[in-house]
């Protein structure tokens, strides 16, 4: 059976939507682009969006900004391919799972999905990120930002 999954790229607007025969989590790297693969929930339901866990090191590109219910970290760049998503919940009733199992995307996850992207929303998150962090052209440097104001020292 197929699944509906998104994959966003860097620098395009378009939401590329493709059906796919795999099953794992883990089997979706070759749409992030690498490995390991990074799980960020989305929602408590099971839509996420996946990206290379390695990517800020690779010095991937800037993709779009995401907003988290966290004081510490509430946006964050996510760069590289984005690949959006859903999971069914883990089962532990016949030992432990593998991996998480792919479901298809609903109307309802690509309303949110396309919710997040919106262009006035990134324009907000963008701000944001610039008043918080300093630069959107060196998104690799807020990690020592935010490092630093979590071990209480201030820039």
């Amino acid at each position: 059976m197929s699944s509906k999954i998104i994959v966003k790229k860097p620098g395009s607007p378009t939401l590329e939507e493709i059906e796919t025969e795999l099953v794992y989590r883990g089997d979706l790297k070759e749409y992030v682009g690498g490995n390991p693969v990074e799980m960020v929930q989305i929602s408590n339901d099971g839509l996420s969006l996946l990206v290379d866990e390695n990517g800020i090191f690779k010095r991937l590109p800037h993709n779009f900004f995401l907003s988290f219910d966290n004081t510490d970290i509430p946006i964050q760049t996510i760069i590289g391919n984005a690949v959006f998503a859903r999971f069914k919940p883990l089962d532990y009733s016949n030992g432990d799972p593998w991996d998480y199992e792919l479901c298809s995307l609903t109307d309802k996850d690509i309303e949110v999905i396309k919710n997040i992207l919106r262009e006035d929303l990134q324009e907000t998150l963008k701000k944001q990120f610039i008043n918080r962090y300093g630069s959107v052209e060196e998104p690799y440097n807020y990690w020592q930002i935010i490092i630093s104001k979590l071990n209480g020292f201030e820039n």
